[in-house]
């Protein structure tokens, strides 16, 4: 999943960008903390991605993690 930084004015993935990874053990949950299924991962919906402790952030363009976190807006 490629995450853009949506209050940057240019799209730069290089810049303002980080392709995350999902995996069976990341949470994805609704504004209000409702687990949802990644079904509601689509082009363009809007969401905030977070990375757990310890986790390995390749410094490469655009950046690439695992998502520990995702909620949906």
């Amino acid at each position: 999943m490629l995450v853009m930084d949506d209050t940057a004015f240019g799209r730069n993935p290089c810049g303002h960008a980080t392709f995350f990874t999902i995996g069976s053990d990341t949470y994805v949950v609704n504004d209000n903390g409702a687990r949802m299924d990644t079904s509601a991962l689509a082009v363009g919906r809007r969401v905030s991605v977070f990375v757990r402790d310890n986790t390995v952030i390749l410094q490469s363009c655009p950046a690439e993690t695992f998502a520990g976190k995702v909620i949906v807006h």
